[in-house]
């Protein structure tokens, strides 16, 4: 059965809102260090902003995790870019391309626009990489392979991310994530 995009969209964002109303009211705000280990798998929406030399570009994006290495993200711009990966294997599928493009990558969790490269970076790097942690906040020092990224701040709010911001060596932003919904095993 075909189901059109836009109802496949609606359907999502649905239950997206759904996981948001049927949560508990919240409790006392955590300390940061607390929340992000409770995040095993999630479901997001978000903005992101790509800062160059030369141009600033946003796109709207929905993105999911599972604590199983499995991650979708699909682009809800005009190009409906959609990215699943799972089992080693890395699937691009867009109106634009005729068919659906796969194959074998074992690094996607060295891409930035998942919150699980902050959080494995976070739980997994010397107390030194840490800058500064707040009960709402962490910047890490990010690995020295990328002049683009130097370091990157994660802010919470309510208990859930509300931004992921990547700046460069210069304290400039680079990457701007800004999650305006946010539904994780925790949340609930």
């Amino acid at each position: 059965m075909n189901i059109p995009k836009s109802v496949q969209k609606l359907f999502l964002l649905f239950c997206l809102l759904l996981g948001l109303t049927s949560c508990q009211k919240q409790g006392p705000s955590k300390d940061i260090h607390e929340i992000l280990l409770s995040i095993h798998h999630y479901a997001c929406r978000f903005d992101v902003t790509f800062c160059s030399n030369k141009n600033t570009n946003t796109y709207t994006a929905i993105q999911e995790y599972n604590e199983d290495g499995s991650y979708y993200m699909e682009f809800l711009d005009s190009d409906e870019l959609k990215i699943r990966y799972s089992d080693n294997i890395l699937q691009l599928s867009s109106p634009l391309f005729p068919i659906e493009i796969s194959y074998p990558y074992e690094e996607l969790n060295q891409n930035p626009l998942f919150l699980s490269y902050f959080l494995n970076r976070y739980f997994n790097c010397e107390d030194s990489s840490v800058l500064s942690r707040t009960k709402s906040s962490v910047t890490l020092k990010m690995p020295d392979y990328n002049d683009y990224i130097d370091h990157a701040t994660l802010t919470v709010e309510n208990n859930l991310p509300k931004t992921l911001i990547y700046f460069d060596k210069n304290g400039t932003p680079k990457v701007n994530i800004i999650y305006s919904e946010f539904v994780s095993n925790s949340s609930c």
